[in-house]
C-alpha cells in the first residue's frame, strides 16, 4: 500500500501527542473540506444538486500521472476513506464525522494534520487478524487508545488549507510537479461543468 508520510515523521507527531502538547477539533459536518489534494490528486467533494447526492472528483494536474500511480494511490488512507465516507455520510457512534484537526508545533514549526478514527475496527463482523491488518496498514497514531489514519499534514499559517500541495510527503511518493501540464477529471458521472481550480503553489523546508 502507499505510505504517504515516513515513519519518522509518523513517530515524530505520536511522540508530539504523548507529551499532550496539541489542540484537537472534531468535525460534526462533512463540509469541513470542499478540496482536498494527496500527492499530487486533488478530490473535490460536492452535492450533485440535481440528484441530492453527495459526489466526489478526482482532478489531476500532473501528466506525470499514471492509472498506475492512482491505483497504488487508492490503497493510501486518503484514496482509501476519504470519498467513501463523505458519498456515504460515514458516522462515529456519536453521530460526528471521523475526521478530526489537531495542531502543534514540530520542529519549531506550525502544523496542522487531519486524521480520521479507524473506526473499521470497532465492526464486529470482522476477525481479529482483520482488525490488526487494518490497524497494521491503516493505525497511524493513537491518541486516548483510539487508533487513527493520517490523511494530510500541512503548514498551519493561515494561509494553507487541505487544498494545498502535499509538502511533507515521503520522497517515495514524490512527482515532479513542476513537469505539469493541463488537467483531467476522473468523474463517474462525467459531469461537464466542472470549473477550473488553481493551484497554489507551496515550498517548505523538509521536516526531516
Amino acid at each position: 500500500m502507499m505510505k504517504i508520510y515516513s515513519k519518522n515523521l509518523i513517530s515524530s507527531i505520536q511522540n508530539v501527542i504523548n507529551s499532550a502538547k496539541f489542540k484537537m477539533k472534531t468535525f460534526h459536518e462533512y463540509d469541513f473540506c470542499e478540496i482536498l489534494e494527496s500527492t499530487g490528486i486533488r478530490i473535490r467533494f460536492y452535492i450533485n444538486e440535481k440528484l441530492n447526492k453527495r459526489e466526489c472528483m478526482l482532478i489531476i494536474h500532473n501528466t506525470d500521472i499514471t492509472s498506475k500511480y492512482i491505483s497504488d494511490w487508492r490503497t493510501s488512507a486518503a484514496g482509501k476513506f476519504c470519498m467513501k465516507d463523505y458519498k456515504k455520510d460515514t458516522r462515529d457512534f456519536i453521530g460526528n464525522t471521523l475526521y478530526h484537526e489537531i495542531t502543534f508545533v514540530l520542529n519549531g514549526e506550525q502544523v496542522k494534520v487531519l486524521i480520521r478514527l479507524l473506526n473499521e475496527i470497532t465492526d464486529t463482523t470482522l476477525s481479529d487478524s482483520e482488525k490488526n491488518e487494518l490497524i497494521k496498514q491503516y493505525g497511524d497514531i493513537t491518541i486516548d487508545d483510539k487508533y487513527f489514519s493520517i490523511i494530510k499534514i500541512i503548514k498551519d499559517n493561515q494561509r494553507n488549507s487541505w487544498a494545498s500541495p502535499d509538502i511533507y510527503r515521503s520522497l517515495d511518493t514524490f512527482i515532479d510537479m513542476d513537469l505539469s501540464e493541463g488537467e483531467s477529471y476522473i468523474d463517474s458521472n462525467n459531469d461537464a461543468n466542472i470549473e477550473n481550480i488553481e493551484d497554489d503553489s507551496m515550498s517548505s523546508d523538509p521536516l526531516f
